[in-house]
């Protein structure tokens, strides 16, 4: 039996892994981001390539818009989070994973930190699970730890429901009534606090990265400890109608970290030539203004001045 899926786009494999200008457009035309209309796509087989930022092997599925964009660029699609492990992580760093989905930022951890380095992979879905252990084997890193748990404020087990059929729109958030029709699967899962599980390392974290759809307030509420002893970046989404359904807001949020001593900036790229760079903008400071990027680095005030001036690392995003 004949197998159908796009050919064209492969054609222009080589434009898209340079990132050329336009290649979004490509993506466009071709439904290779096209997660509403996967139709076209169902049939496309699982490969292997070479990550072109980590240079570990990935294993994707073709017929998942998500594998599918890591597989025309060479590189996970979350562009600005990349962009910041690569500006802080350094060799021998210890980098905390939150809500890894299939582990593809973890391996960006993993190659940056190094073999002397470690990287916590937290991720409660069975099915994601597989996909970093996978990972893992595959290329033989000993320096993930996979945490098969969801954080929160408190240890408890709790409903994870999963929404469409790509497993990175997993939360412990309530699903409002119009939304319930996109849940594929409800999993109960372990929760624990942030605090605990990474309290047993003698080695601080250096950069944390928490994505959980809405959930974050509870992620970082169980990181408290942690963030007030340590001082260390944290990397979050904040969408406001994700929050919501968590029964929290944004401003709720901001106060958390202001009250530890941090200072939100949203994350945006700025284009020069043929490379992203990393552009940092204040949060607006009236929580009704909408904002520019939903992802949002966490500074410390005790660390903004090395990070900013001293090290030169992140000097290029104000």
């Amino acid at each position: 039996m004949a197998i159908h899926y796009p050919r064209l786009p492969f054609v222009f494999l080589p434009y898209t892994r340079l990132e050329l200008p336009c290649w979004g457009k490509l993506f466009q035309w071709f439904g290779v981001a096209d997660g509403e209309q996967p139709t076209r796509w169902r049939q496309a087989p699982t490969t292997q390539i070479l990550g072109k930022w980590h240079h570990y092997q990935m294993k994707l599925d073709l017929s998942d818009w998500c594998d599918r964009h890591t597989y025309f660029l060479g590189r996970y699609y979350e562009l600005t989070t990349q962009l910041v492990l690569q500006a802080l992580l350094q060799r021998g760093d210890r980098f905390v994973d939150v809500g890894a989905n299939h582990g593809m930022i973890s391996l960006l951890g993993a190659y940056l930190v190094g073999e002397e380095g470690l990287v916590e992979s937290i991720e409660p879905n069975a099915t994601c699970l597989g996909r970093i252990r996978e990972h893992i084997q595959l290329n033989n890193i000993q320096h993930i730890r996979v945490h098969p748990c969801a954080l929160g404020q408190e240890q408890a087990t709790l409903e994870l429901s999963v929404l469409t059929e790509h497993t990175g729109y997993g939360t412990l958030t309530n699903i409002p009534d119009k939304d319930k029709h996109l849940i594929t699967e409800v999993i109960q899962v372990p929760v624990c606090t942030g605090d605990s599980l990474l309290g047993h390392g003698s080695q601080p974290p250096s950069l944390i990265k928490i994505d959980v759809e809405g959930y974050e307030f509870e992620a970082l509420a169980g990181l408290e400890k942690t963030l007030a002893q340590h001082h260390c970046p944290v990397i979050t989404e904040v969408v406001d109608g994700y929050l919501k359904r968590a029964g929290n807001t944004r401003e709720q949020l901001m106060g958390f970290m202001e009250n530890l001593g941090y200072a939100g900036y949203q994350m945006t790229t700025r284009r020069r030539w043929f490379r992203h760079r990393l552009h940092l903008l204040p949060m607006p400071e009236n929580a009704n203004v909408p904002m520019k990027s939903t992802d949002v680095l966490w500074l410390h005030q005790s660390q903004m001045p090395s990070l900013f001036y001293e090290t030169g690392r992140l000097h290029q995003c104000l």
